[in-house]
């Protein structure tokens, strides 16, 4: 399986000759030639921040907002992520989605303080629904 990495940081938008990746502080890893990135923002600001995207994976409407050094947001193979929020805060926090997870909008994983949040394969997150590692009040 070919892998693709790019450097990115500011947004990605799904033109309709592909994705549009921009320069910055974050590094997008595309396991997989059946992805679909549709209307994808990604905001990053540090240093060594990743988001691995496994074969077959569909995002819709994802917003990804990245303050810190080290994270990592991983999506699994199959996954059908739409209308959904990942946010971190400080270093080395981690999002992790197994294989085949699904979110139908409204949904937010928000890690901070070095936390992780893991959803086990085939996950079913209805709407609206948010996963916080904190209180909002950082260190």
């Amino acid at each position: 399986m070919k892998t693709i990495a790019k450097r990115i940081g500011i947004k990605v938008y799904n033109l309709k000759n592909g994705p549009f990746w921009k320069q910055g502080g974050a590094i997008v890893e595309r396991l997989g030639h059946n992805i679909v990135l549709d209307c994808v923002k990604i905001r990053s600001h540090g240093k060594n921040n990743r988001v691995i995207i496994e074969d077959g994976v569909r995002l819709h409407h994802v917003k990804i907002q990245i303050s810190g050094n080290d994270n990592t947001i991983i999506i699994g193979r199959n996954c059908s992520i739409q209308d959904t929020i990942f946010a971190m805060e400080e270093d080395h926090n981690s999002v992790t989605l197994g294989a085949g997870t699904t979110t139908t909008g409204g949904v937010v994983f928000s890690a901070i303080e070095g936390s992780k949040i893991i959803v086990g394969n085939d996950g079913m997150i209805s709407r609206d629904v948010w996963f916080f590692t904190g209180d909002g009040h950082g260190m």
